[in-house]
């Protein structure tokens, strides 16, 4: 599972391999750090069950978004191979 950055010059895509995936700034605790004033600590986590994945907002502070439409807090959603997903203003496909 791959997040294909969608603003290249300036974020790297990310490579999920291992789950429960957790995406923030806060380096020491998270799978993958975004370090950007905009990403919250604990931002997001990307879960796997069966066959699907998830996508949870962590009560980030500039939000967690899915096809534009925001996450509530802890709300677990479904994500599909073609998602834009976003973390704060920060935008990637999934892939």
């Amino acid at each position: 599972l791959v997040l294909k950055s969608l603003q290249e010059e300036n974020y790297k895509d990310i490579s999920i391999k291992d789950f429960p995936f957790f995406i923030g700034k806060l380096k020491k605790n998270v799978d993958y750090c975004l370090e950007k004033q905009v990403v919250s600590r604990f931002h997001a986590k990307i879960t796997k069950e069966e066959q699907k994945y998830y996508l949870t907002d962590l009560n980030s502070t500039n939000g967690t978004f899915i096809n534009e439409e925001a996450l509530r807090t802890y709300q677990k959603v479904e994500i599909k191979i073609g998602d834009e997903i976003a973390f704060a203003n920060i935008k990637y496909r999934l892939q």
